[in-house]
């Protein structure tokens, strides 16, 4: 009886914009390390998180979680504000 336990994967990013109902759009960077010339670069991406109770404001480093799709484009769901 053993069960695949997922462990979460927690993702933390820069708030950027809260122009829409419940939805933060937060940028996350990473770094990098280029294939040919061994030099490290930045990344980022944005992604859409679900903020229940609209708390997070621009600016804010916030702590988000994948969880199952909850619309089109959110596959996030907010879990702290860090700062």
């Amino acid at each position: 009886m053993s069960q695949d336990v997922k462990k979460e994967r927690l993702i933390q990013g820069v708030v950027v914009s809260v122009g829409m109902k419940n939805t933060v759009a937060v940028n996350v960077e990473h770094r990098e390390q280029e294939k040919f010339f061994k030099k490290i670069i930045k990344k980022s991406k944005k992604l859409l998180a679900h903020d229940e109770h609209e708390k997070a404001k621009v600016g804010n480093i916030v702590l988000v979680k994948e969880v199952k799709p909850i619309s089109k484009k959110k596959r996030h769901i907010l879990v702290d504000i860090v700062r």
